[in-house]
Protein backbone atom coordinates (compact mmCIF):
# COMPACT_ATOMS: atom_id res chain seq x y z
CA UNK A 1 0.00 0.00 0.00
CA UNK A 2 1.32 3.83 -0.84
CA UNK A 3 0.22 7.34 -0.27
CA UNK A 4 -1.73 7.12 -3.56
CA UNK A 5 -3.82 4.35 -2.90
CA UNK A 6 -7.46 4.58 -2.66
CA UNK A 7 -9.81 3.15 -0.01
CA UNK A 8 -13.56 3.12 -1.18
CA UNK A 9 -14.97 5.03 1.39
CA UNK A 10 -16.94 8.31 1.25
CA UNK A 11 -14.44 11.37 3.68
CA UNK A 12 -17.22 13.41 3.55
CA UNK A 13 -19.18 10.70 5.74
CA UNK A 14 -16.76 10.47 8.26
CA UNK A 15 -17.57 12.68 11.34
CA UNK A 16 -15.52 14.44 13.58
CA UNK A 17 -15.33 17.56 15.80
CA UNK A 18 -12.52 20.24 15.40
CA UNK A 19 -12.10 22.41 18.84
CA UNK A 20 -9.53 24.69 19.29
CA UNK A 21 -6.85 27.08 17.78
CA UNK A 22 -3.12 25.72 17.35
CA UNK A 23 -1.23 23.23 16.43
CA UNK A 24 -2.92 20.01 14.78
CA UNK A 25 -3.55 17.27 17.20
CA UNK A 26 -5.90 14.29 16.65
CA UNK A 27 -7.10 11.95 18.84
CA UNK A 28 -8.56 8.55 17.28
CA UNK A 29 -10.68 6.33 19.63
CA UNK A 30 -10.27 2.80 20.50
CA UNK A 31 -12.60 -0.25 19.87
CA UNK A 32 -16.14 -0.25 20.65
CA UNK A 33 -15.53 3.79 21.46
CA UNK A 34 -16.60 6.96 19.35
CA UNK A 35 -14.78 10.44 19.46
CA UNK A 36 -16.49 11.57 22.45
CA UNK A 37 -14.16 9.05 24.66
CA UNK A 38 -12.08 11.87 24.41
CA UNK A 39 -14.45 14.76 25.92
CA UNK A 40 -12.01 15.16 28.97
CA UNK A 41 -8.68 15.55 26.75
CA UNK A 42 -10.62 18.10 24.39
CA UNK A 43 -11.59 20.77 26.78
CA UNK A 44 -7.89 20.74 28.17
CA UNK A 45 -6.34 20.30 24.67
CA UNK A 46 -8.45 22.75 22.93
CA UNK A 47 -6.78 25.65 25.27
CA UNK A 48 -3.84 25.25 23.04
CA UNK A 49 -4.21 23.07 20.10
CA UNK A 50 -6.74 22.53 17.47
CA UNK A 51 -8.01 19.53 18.02
CA UNK A 52 -9.28 16.73 16.05
CA UNK A 53 -11.26 13.88 16.90
CA UNK A 54 -12.82 11.55 14.50
CA UNK A 55 -15.32 8.95 14.41
CA UNK A 56 -13.58 6.04 12.56
CA UNK A 57 -15.72 4.02 9.89
CA UNK A 58 -18.65 2.47 11.67
CA UNK A 59 -18.17 4.09 14.94
CA UNK A 60 -20.42 6.71 16.35
CA UNK A 61 -21.69 8.95 13.86
CA UNK A 62 -19.55 7.92 10.91
CA UNK A 63 -20.79 5.40 8.12
CA UNK A 64 -19.60 2.26 7.67
CA UNK A 65 -17.12 0.86 5.83
CA UNK A 66 -18.14 -1.57 3.11
CA UNK A 67 -14.90 -3.88 2.57
CA UNK A 68 -14.33 -7.29 2.52
CA UNK A 69 -10.81 -8.24 4.73
CA UNK A 70 -10.44 -4.92 6.19
CA UNK A 71 -7.42 -4.24 7.33
CA UNK A 72 -5.83 -1.49 9.83
CA UNK A 73 -3.91 -0.22 7.03
CA UNK A 74 -7.25 0.54 5.32
CA UNK A 75 -8.23 2.77 8.67
CA UNK A 76 -4.81 4.67 8.27
CA UNK A 77 -5.31 5.32 4.86
CA UNK A 78 -8.60 6.47 5.46
CA UNK A 79 -7.78 8.74 8.02
CA UNK A 80 -4.44 10.17 5.60
CA UNK A 81 -7.30 10.40 3.28
CA UNK A 82 -9.68 12.90 5.62
CA UNK A 83 -6.51 14.95 6.34
CA UNK A 84 -5.22 15.48 3.10
CA UNK A 85 -9.40 16.95 2.18
CA UNK A 86 -9.27 19.45 5.20
CA UNK A 87 -5.61 20.19 5.04
CA UNK A 88 -4.72 19.26 8.26
CA UNK A 89 -0.89 19.85 8.19
CA UNK A 90 1.88 18.14 10.37
CA UNK A 91 -0.33 16.62 12.88
CA UNK A 92 0.27 14.89 16.25
CA UNK A 93 -1.68 11.44 15.50
CA UNK A 94 -2.64 9.92 19.34
CA UNK A 95 -4.30 6.85 19.83
CA UNK A 96 -6.60 4.65 21.91
CA UNK A 97 -6.08 1.32 21.98
CA UNK A 98 -7.17 0.03 18.53
CA UNK A 99 -6.60 3.97 17.61
CA UNK A 100 -3.62 3.21 18.58
CA UNK A 101 -2.82 0.45 15.80
CA UNK A 102 -3.88 3.28 13.18
CA UNK A 103 -1.88 5.94 14.57
CA UNK A 104 0.76 3.27 14.33
CA UNK A 105 -0.04 2.24 10.53
CA UNK A 106 -0.42 5.87 9.55
CA UNK A 107 3.09 6.51 11.09
CA UNK A 108 4.89 3.59 8.78
CA UNK A 109 2.93 4.59 6.09
CA UNK A 110 3.11 8.49 5.57
CA UNK A 111 6.03 9.08 8.28
CA UNK A 112 6.61 12.44 6.48
CA UNK A 113 3.21 13.60 7.36
CA UNK A 114 3.25 13.30 11.28
CA UNK A 115 4.83 15.87 13.92
CA UNK A 116 4.72 12.74 16.64
CA UNK A 117 2.30 9.90 17.57
CA UNK A 118 1.57 8.28 20.39
CA UNK A 119 -0.04 5.04 22.29
CA UNK A 120 -2.53 5.48 24.85
CA UNK A 121 -3.11 1.94 26.17
CA UNK A 122 -2.09 0.35 22.95
CA UNK A 123 0.99 -1.69 21.72
CA UNK A 124 3.45 -1.95 18.55
CA UNK A 125 3.78 -5.73 19.46
CA UNK A 126 1.03 -8.01 16.98
CA UNK A 127 -1.37 -10.09 18.42
CA UNK A 128 0.02 -13.08 20.63
CA UNK A 129 -1.71 -16.70 19.69
CA UNK A 130 -3.57 -16.31 23.02
CA UNK A 131 -4.80 -12.66 21.96
CA UNK A 132 -6.18 -14.05 18.48
CA UNK A 133 -7.84 -17.30 20.20
CA UNK A 134 -10.28 -14.53 22.32
CA UNK A 135 -10.55 -12.01 19.47
CA UNK A 136 -12.51 -15.61 17.70
CA UNK A 137 -14.25 -16.18 20.88
CA UNK A 138 -15.62 -12.86 21.16
CA UNK A 139 -16.52 -12.60 17.13
CA UNK A 140 -18.45 -16.02 17.85
CA UNK A 141 -20.03 -13.75 21.04
CA UNK A 142 -21.03 -10.68 18.96
CA UNK A 143 -22.04 -12.88 16.57
CA UNK A 144 -24.53 -14.76 18.32
CA UNK A 145 -25.70 -12.19 21.09
CA UNK A 146 -25.12 -8.55 19.27
CA UNK A 147 -23.19 -5.57 20.26
CA UNK A 148 -24.64 -4.35 23.36
CA UNK A 149 -24.42 -8.06 25.05
CA UNK A 150 -20.98 -8.31 24.35
CA UNK A 151 -20.04 -4.69 25.28
CA UNK A 152 -21.83 -5.35 28.56
CA UNK A 153 -19.33 -8.24 29.65
CA UNK A 154 -16.27 -6.75 28.38
CA UNK A 155 -16.03 -3.04 28.75
CA UNK A 156 -16.42 -3.30 32.65
CA UNK A 157 -12.95 -5.38 32.56
CA UNK A 158 -11.33 -2.24 30.99
CA UNK A 159 -11.37 -0.29 33.94
CA UNK A 160 -9.35 -0.46 37.21
CA UNK A 161 -13.27 0.29 39.33
CA UNK A 162 -15.64 -2.07 37.32
CA UNK A 163 -18.17 0.04 39.32
CA UNK A 164 -16.35 3.25 37.39
CA UNK A 165 -19.55 5.67 36.77
CA UNK A 166 -18.39 6.25 33.02
CA UNK A 167 -18.75 1.88 32.63
CA UNK A 168 -22.89 1.99 31.57
CA UNK A 169 -22.30 5.22 29.52
CA UNK A 170 -19.30 3.22 27.52
CA UNK A 171 -21.39 0.39 27.30
CA UNK A 172 -24.46 3.12 26.19
CA UNK A 173 -22.25 4.60 23.46
CA UNK A 174 -20.71 1.72 22.05
CA UNK A 175 -24.03 -0.28 21.77
CA UNK A 176 -24.95 1.62 18.53
CA UNK A 177 -21.90 -0.01 16.46
CA UNK A 178 -23.53 -2.69 14.19
CA UNK A 179 -22.41 -6.59 14.92
CA UNK A 180 -20.97 -6.59 11.83
CA UNK A 181 -18.52 -3.67 11.53
CA UNK A 182 -16.92 -5.13 15.39
CA UNK A 183 -16.39 -8.36 14.28
CA UNK A 184 -14.50 -6.79 11.02
CA UNK A 185 -12.44 -4.35 13.38
CA UNK A 186 -11.37 -7.78 15.48
CA UNK A 187 -10.12 -9.23 12.66
CA UNK A 188 -8.23 -6.59 11.46
CA UNK A 189 -6.81 -5.93 14.65
CA UNK A 190 -6.38 -9.93 14.56
CA UNK A 191 -4.35 -9.55 11.49
CA UNK A 192 -2.50 -7.01 11.83
CA UNK A 193 1.61 -6.84 11.68
CA UNK A 194 4.02 -6.45 14.18
CA UNK A 195 4.91 -2.98 14.32
CA UNK A 196 7.95 -3.05 16.82
CA UNK A 197 10.31 -2.60 14.01
CA UNK A 198 8.90 0.72 13.34
CA UNK A 199 10.03 1.93 16.37
CA UNK A 200 13.51 1.82 16.30
CA UNK A 201 13.06 3.83 12.78
CA UNK A 202 11.06 6.56 13.99
CA UNK A 203 11.91 9.93 13.14
CA UNK A 204 9.37 11.41 15.45
CA UNK A 205 8.89 11.76 18.95
CA UNK A 206 6.95 9.00 20.58
CA UNK A 207 4.61 8.95 23.63
CA UNK A 208 3.58 5.88 25.32
CA UNK A 209 1.09 5.78 27.78
CA UNK A 210 0.54 2.58 30.24
CA UNK A 211 -2.23 1.62 32.95
CA UNK A 212 -0.40 -0.10 35.83
CA UNK A 213 -3.64 -2.66 35.90
CA UNK A 214 -4.25 -2.64 32.33
CA UNK A 215 -4.92 -6.60 31.36
CA UNK A 216 -6.10 -5.12 27.57
CA UNK A 217 -1.99 -4.41 26.81
CA UNK A 218 0.20 -5.34 29.49
CA UNK A 219 2.15 -3.41 31.62
CA UNK A 220 4.91 -5.14 30.54
CA UNK A 221 4.38 -5.28 27.02
CA UNK A 222 3.95 -1.36 27.13
CA UNK A 223 7.39 -0.92 28.83
CA UNK A 224 9.79 -3.17 27.09
CA UNK A 225 8.35 -1.24 23.71
CA UNK A 226 9.41 2.00 25.04
CA UNK A 227 13.26 1.51 25.08
CA UNK A 228 12.59 0.71 21.25
CA UNK A 229 12.52 4.76 20.01
CA UNK A 230 15.33 6.76 20.71
CA UNK A 231 12.30 9.69 21.33
CA UNK A 232 10.30 7.69 23.82
CA UNK A 233 8.42 9.69 26.03
CA UNK A 234 6.65 6.94 28.93
CA UNK A 235 4.55 7.82 31.79
CA UNK A 236 2.76 4.87 33.60
CA UNK A 237 -0.94 5.71 34.92
CA UNK A 238 -1.05 4.28 38.70
CA UNK A 239 -5.15 3.95 38.95
CA UNK A 240 -5.76 3.30 35.06
CA UNK A 241 -6.39 0.06 33.77
CA UNK A 242 -7.47 0.44 29.57
CA UNK A 243 -9.18 3.86 30.19
CA UNK A 244 -6.61 6.22 31.56
CA UNK A 245 -8.59 8.91 29.61
CA UNK A 246 -11.67 8.77 31.60
CA UNK A 247 -9.91 6.65 34.94
CA UNK A 248 -7.51 9.48 35.36
CA UNK A 249 -8.40 12.19 32.88
CA UNK A 250 -6.11 14.30 34.63
CA UNK A 251 -3.12 12.66 34.89
CA UNK A 252 -3.65 12.21 31.05
CA UNK A 253 -4.37 15.74 30.59
CA UNK A 254 -0.86 16.97 32.11
CA UNK A 255 0.83 14.29 30.18
CA UNK A 256 -0.56 15.03 26.77
CA UNK A 257 0.50 18.81 27.06
CA UNK A 258 3.51 18.14 28.75
CA UNK A 259 4.48 15.91 25.55
CA UNK A 260 2.79 18.08 23.09
CA UNK A 261 4.52 21.50 24.14
CA UNK A 262 7.63 19.86 24.39
CA UNK A 263 7.67 19.52 20.55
Amino acid sequence: MNENEKIDYDISSLYFSKTGKGPNVILLHGFGEDHSIWKFQVESLSKDFTVYTPDLPGSGASAIIEKQNLRITDLAVIIKNWVWHHNIRQPVILGHSMGGYVALAYAQLFPDDIKAVGLIHSTAFADSMERKEMRKKSMAFIQDHGTAAFLKTSIPGLFADINHPLVSLCIEKGSSIQAGMLMQYQEAMMQRADSSVLLSSLKVPMLIIAGLYDQAVSYADSLSQSYLSKQTHFYTLRQSAHMGMVEEPGRVNKILQQFLKGL
